[in-house]
Parts: C-alpha cells; sequence; structure tokens
C-alpha cells in the first residue's frame, strides 16, 4: 500500500474509531444507571460524589473505575458473549456455575463454616424449646446438584447429604424433620429443577409438600397444574452466559376446591388477593411470578377450614411450595430473615402460631445466619 492510500485508510479508520467511541460515550450518558444485576445477583455501583478526601486519596479514581464497569451499556450481553467463547472452547464453569451434561447448570455445593452451621442448628434448638407444646419442623432442601449430580471432574464440592445428616442429628428431640431428599427421589417426577436456575420445579415442591404432610399429620390437598410460561431463563444461565437460548416451562399449582387468598405485605403495606404475580412472567425473574418474588414478611389469610396458623421461616425455594399449604392453614405468616430488619425472635414473638416450618435449600441454609441477627 503506498504512501497515499496508507495516509487516506489511517485517517478514516481514525475517523471511523472516534465515531464509534462518541456513539458509544452517548449511549452511555443517555442509559439511566441500573441499580442491581439480575444476572449476577448484585447491587451495582452508583456514581460517586467526588470530595477533598477522595480526590486527594485516589479513592474516587476506583470508585469511578468501578462504576464505568458496572454501568457501561451492553454489559450483560458482552459478558455473555465472552462466556459462549469460552464454552465452545472447553470451559465449563463460569461464575460459579458449572455446565453439566445436557444443558443442566449446576451451582457448587457449599461448605458451610462450623460457625455458621453450629450456631444455626442452636437456633432451630433454641426456637424450638421457647415454643414448647408447639409444632416445630425443619425441611430442608437439596440443592440440583446433590440429586442429579454430573459435575465437570474439577469440580469442588461439599458433601450435602453428610450435612443434611449432621443437621438432623443436631435436632433436639421433638423437631420434626422432613427427609426431602428421598420424598424427591421416590416422587416420580421427571423434573426436579429447572435447568438454567437453582430453584427445583413446581411438581418437586408438590412432592416434598406431601411428605411435610405426613411428617405433621395433615391431609395433602388436591391440585391442578397450568402452565404460565414457556420462556423462562433462568439466573443461572444469566449469571454464567450458558444456555442463553434455553426455554423451560414454569407451572402454577391451584387447588381443585376453590379457594380465596388475602396476602398482606408488612413492610411495603400493600395487599393482594392472589399468590401469583402475572407481571413478573414479562420482566427478567420469571421466577417471581411466585408471591411477586421475595419480601420480608407476608401475612396470607385463606378460607380453608381449620383455625390452625402456621410460621414459615424460608428462603426462595419456599416460594412456590406456599400455595400448596393453603388448604392446611387459615393463616401462613411467611418470613425470609434476608430481607427483615432485626432479629427473627422479634418476629417469632409477634406471631405466636400453632406451627413453625423451616425451609430453606442446601446452599442457602448452610451460608448464612438464619437468625436474622
Amino acid at each position: 500500500m503506498n504512501k497515499k492510500y496508507r495516509g487516506s485508510f489511517d485517517r478514516h479508520l481514525g475517523i471511523l474509531f472516534t465515531a464509534v467511541l462518541a456513539v458509544f460515550l452517548i449511549v452511555n450518558i443517555l442509559v439511566p444507571d441500573r441499580e442491581n444485576s439480575f444476572t449476577e445477583n448484585r447491587v451495582l455501583a452508583g456514581l460517586p460524589k467526588p470530595s477533598a478526601y477522595t480526590l486527594a486519596s485516589g479513592t474516587f479514581a476506583d470508585d469511578f473505575e468501578t462504576y464505568l464497569s458496572d454501568q457501561f451499556a451492553g454489559r450483560d450481553t458482552f459478558r455473555n458473549a465472552i462466556s459462549f467463547v469460552r464454552w465452545v472452547g472447553g470451559n465449563r464453569e463460569e461464575h460459579g456455575v458449572y455446565s453439566a451434561p445436557g444443558g443442566q447448570l449446576l451451582e457448587a455445593l457449599k461448605e458451610p463454616s462450623e460457625e455458621v452451621l453450629a450456631a444455626n442448628i442452636a437456633f432451630l434448638n433454641d426456637t424450638a424449646a421457647a415454643r414448647s407444646g408447639k409444632r416445630t419442623t425443619v425441611l430442608l432442601v437439596p440443592d440440583a446438584g446433590a440429586v442429579l449430580g454430573h459435575y465437570p471432574a474439577f469440580a469442588v464440592n461439599a458433601d450435602q447429604a453428610a450435612l443434611f445428616e449432621q443437621v438432623k442429628e443436631g435436632l433436639s428431640e421433638g423437631i420434626g424433620w422432613v427427609d426431602t431428599a428421598a420424598a424427591l427421589k421416590d416422587s416420580g417426577v421427571k423434573k426436579l429443577y429447572y435447568k438454567t436456575d437453582h430453584h427445583w420445579t413446581t411438581a418437586a415442591a408438590q412432592a416434598a409438600y406431601d411428605s411435610y404432610c405426613a411428617a405433621v399429620g395433615l391431609t395433602p390437598g388436591e391440585f391442578d397444574f397450568y402452565t404460565v410460561s414457556r420462556s423462562f431463563n433462568g439466573q443461572l444461565s444469566s449469571i454464567s452466559g450458558f444456555c442463553m437460548l434455553e426455554r423451560e416451562t414454569i407451572e402454577i399449582a391451584t387447588p381443585a376446591e376453590e379457594e380465596s387468598v388475602v396476602l398482606t405485605y408488612t413492610d411495603e403495606k400493600k395487599k393482594k388477593a392472589t399468590l401469583y404475580d402475572r407481571e413478573k412472567l414479562t420482566s427478567s425473574d420469571q421466577y417471581a411470578v411466585f408471591l411477586g418474588g421475595n419480601s420480608s414478611i407476608i401475612d396470607i389469610s385463606t378460607t380453608a377450614k381449620t383455625d390452625r396458623s402456621l410460621l414459615l421461616v424460608k428462603d426462595s425455594f419456599a416460594n412456590c411450595f406456599i400455595p400448596f399449604l393453603t388448604g392446611n392453614y387459615s393463616r401462613i405468616v411467611v418470613v425470609d430473615p434476608r430481607y427483615v430488619t432485626g432479629s427473627l425472635n422479634s418476629v417469632l414473638e409477634r406471631y405466636p402460631t400453632d406451627d413453625l416450618l423451616f425451609l430453606y435449600s442446601g446452599n442457602t441454609f448452610f451460608e448464612n445466619s438464619i437468625s436474622g441477627q
């Protein structure tokens, strides 16, 4: 290439690069900042405010760099493209998510710290002792990897079955235990967990519900299942960038006999007359169709022909489990300690229900303090 054409090429390339940079800058200015990232399940950095201290110390520059990294337009698409390229190259782990055969995505099974595990078991025992004469039950849900397996050879996982047994053996006499792993294994349900999400399916939740009823002496109800989505792509897919084209169905369960419910969201000060928020089916988090997602405290009144009440301490696995309970309890108080301000003990004192159920997935139980402190 002669000098004349080389100079022309360089000028045009420079103009193109400047134009692309300008468009990128304009787009980033026009696109509003996001508070949260569904794909990464975390809060994104906001625009830092400069001060004499932050400017002098250099922390403003670091915070501003983090802000640009979190907020640039097309960030999620860029991350997913990189993940796909790495997957084609043989990579089977991204951001703590493993790609197993058949398109099944799995989280690692977490090893708890001795302190957290001991504190959670002690809290269960102390809570049951304080509720002398009332029924307390623990239902831990094995995570998908503990049931389905098929991790890549290099994956490191805790023995969740052994951890569940450790919890069971550490519980005081009189606390009920639901063997959820056996219930799922014997259920005959073809799809126990979503492929692209860490949650269990509604059919799997029903199998655990039947086992819970058997454990506490309740009569399980009959339900009809309806498909409400055929386009579900869950959080594990979003986090990892794997299986982005996978589309799954979400089913909801409704009682065979007509029932009415009223849900009071105490902190949000709002009421609803349905357990399902269909508007969430058009959002990035379709699993939030159950109860509208997670909330600190939800007080549910039902038309069940009973005066029994239940306080359910839970994580998000319980959201698709709760609809099965509405025929067995006239009142269900749902508490997610991760969103409660203060201690769980204060909530337990506020709602002296007949029954108390702790329902957690294994990873949540082993990674978090359930006391809310």
